[in-house]
C-alpha cells in the first residue's frame, strides 16, 4: 500500500470508530432513559437541583415542573392507604424526608407505587420543584434523595428496608 492509500485508510477507521462512537451514545441515553451527571447514585452530592425531565418506567407522560404532580392510579385499596399514611406518618416522626419532583420516573416508583401517592406521603416528601431554596440548601442533585436524621439514605428503597432502619413497623398491606 502507498502513503495516501494508508492515509485514506486510516480516516476511514477513525470514522467508524467516531461513529460507533455516537451511536452508542445516542442508544445508551435513549434505552437508558438519559444520562446523569452529578453523584452517580442520584443521592446527595453538591450544588443545586437541575430538572431534566425522564421517562417513566411505565410510559406515562412527563409533567414539567410548572404543572401539579400527577396522581397515578393505585394499586392500592383505600384500607392500604390508610395504613401507608400511618406509616409514612411513623417515617415523618423518624426525621425522614425524602426529596423529589413530581415529573421524576424514579419519584413517582418511590412516592407512587410503593409508599401510596404524594398525597398519602405528604409528611414525609419534600416537592424541590416548589421549595427550591430548601433543597438546595440540603444539597439535593438528584431525585429521588431520601435523608434519615438529615443523612443520605442509599438503602433499598422498599417498605421493608426502610422500616428496618426506622424502626417503623411494616404495614400489612393486600398489594406488598
Amino acid at each position: 500500500m502507498d502513503e495516501e492509500s494508508t492515509i485514506t485508510l486510516e480516516k476511514i477507521t477513525i470514522w467508524k470508530f467516531a461513529f460507533f462512537i455516537v451511536l452508542a451514545l445516542f442508544l445508551y441515553s435513549t434505552f437508558s432513559g438519559g444520562f446523569s451527571f452529578g453523584s452517580g447514585s442520584g443521592n446527595g452530592g453538591g450544588g443545586s437541583p437541575t430538572p431534566t425531565p425522564t421517562p417513566t418506567p411505565t410510559g406515562d407522560v412527563i409533567k414539567s415542573p410548572s404543572q401539579p404532580a400527577a396522581q397515578a392510579p393505585s394499586a392500592y385499596t383505600d384500607e392500604d392507604l390508610t395504613k401507608l399514611k400511618t406509616f409514612n406518618d411513623c417515617l415523618g416522626e423518624k426525621n425522614v424526608k425524602i426529596y423529589g419532583a413530581n415529573w421524576c420516573g424514579w419519584t413517582k416508583k418511590l412516592v407512587v407505587d410503593t409508599l401510596g401517592g404524594f398525597d398519602t406521603a405528604s409528611a414525609i416528601y419534600v416537592e424541590c420543584t416548589e421549595e427550591e431554596t430548601l433543597c438546595s440548601s440540603e444539597g439535593i442533585s438528584g431525585y429521588p434523595t431520601t435523608k434519615i436524621n438529615g443523612e443520605v439514605y442509599n438503602g433499598a428503597r422498599t417498605i421493608a428496608a426502610i422500616a428496618e432502619v426506622t424502626g417503623c413497623p411494616v404495614p400489612e398491606l393486600t398489594n406488598l
